[in-house]
């Protein structure tokens, strides 16, 4: 799409602020972001606002000869060690367009033997080079991976509706399961080899479950084998968290995902009845946290695996 113009930046960032402050008036922001984001309008902003910003800086023959001196040093110290070399330094600089003089971070970095200069311009002046860009612009990286799994693996992106109010009801949908997916993930696969995985492993290690369903006078689903050498991908994820909540106040439950499912093989004999009605009904009176669980599960002992608590 077309890049933004710093007014729009700065109008769209303002409508931000203004609801962060009227919810955390005593939080501390600090606005990060890339070149895009570097304009006069919202540099006023931050100012007029209190708030510190850290923002990338497009590079332009001023900088280039300003950081020349500390780009020759980087250079001779690759070629005496043969290692990639990053060096820092900051300076006072205002563009044409600023309205005064702003501090820039300089980078001067040796990759694979060619020079890789960064510029990063920021207001905050208590801090060394090194610090506010590995620690604080290099950050945001992780914050766009954040928006990576809620727009590419979610698809957040689709916006096709004819009309702004189904699109934006499209979008607060997406946005709910970024919440859940994002409990799962810093929650329930704490702690596991999962905890660092993206949405879409997430996707279909747990969510995209194959069954094998055949019909007789009834749909019935049956969940993978828990001897299947994946059985630990089908774990529940709340299995490492907190033990789930009884309806009795004060005791604890706990239902092992295995005894939920039968033997997923060819051999699995098919079942002759189903159980009558008023067996069923008893079953789904029934505690699901009884030790002797049997199959099909009762919908109450599904319901307290799938949402517990």
């Amino acid at each position: 799409g077309c890049r933004m113009r710093g007014a729009q930046a700065a109008a769209i960032l303002k409508r931000v602020l203004d609801h962060l402050i009227m919810v955390w008036p005593q939080t501390h922001i600090c606005l990060r972001g890339d070149s895009h984001f570097s304009t006069p309008e919202v540099h006023d902003l931050c100012d007029g606002y209190g708030i510190d910003f850290i923002l990338g800086q497009a590079v332009n023959k001023t900088l280039k000869q300003l950081g020349a001196p500390l780009m020759a040093q980087a250079e001779a110290l690759a070629q005496k060690t043969e290692q990639p070399v990053r060096l820092f330094s900051s300076f006072d600089y205002q563009a044409g367009s600023w309205r005064r003089q702003r501090r820039i971070i300089y980078t001067a970095e040796i990759t694979q033997g060619q020079p890789n200069p960064r510029f990063v311009v920021t207001n905050i002046c208590n801090r060394t080079p090194k610090f506010l860009y590995e620690k604080l612009y290099c950050a945001r990286g992780r914050m766009e991976g954040f928006i990576k799994n809620h727009k590419t693996f979610l698809h957040s992106d689709r916006t096709s509706c004819h009309r702004f109010a189904a699109n934006q009801f499209r979008l607060f949908l997406h946005s709910v399961a970024y919440v859940l997916l994002h409990a799962i993930k810093h929650r329930g696969l704490r702690g596991t080899q999962w905890a660092r995985a993206n949405f879409d492993t997430i996707q279909l290690r747990f969510l995209k479950i194959g069954a094998r369903v055949f019909v007789s006078a009834r749909v019935r689903c049956s969940l993978p084998a828990s001897g299947s050498s994946s059985s630990a991908s089908w774990a529940p994820p709340w299995a490492n968290s907190s033990p789930m909540p009884s309806r009795e106040r004060g005791s604890a439950c706990s239902i092992s995902w295995a005894s939920l499912a039968p033997p997923c093989s060819s051999s699995t004999p098919r079942p002759s009845s189903w159980p009558s009605r008023e067996s069923r009904s008893a079953a789904m009176c029934s505690p699901p946290w009884q030790p002797s669980c049997r199959w099909p599960p009762s919908p109450a002992a599904c319901a307290a695996v799938c949402f517990p608590g």
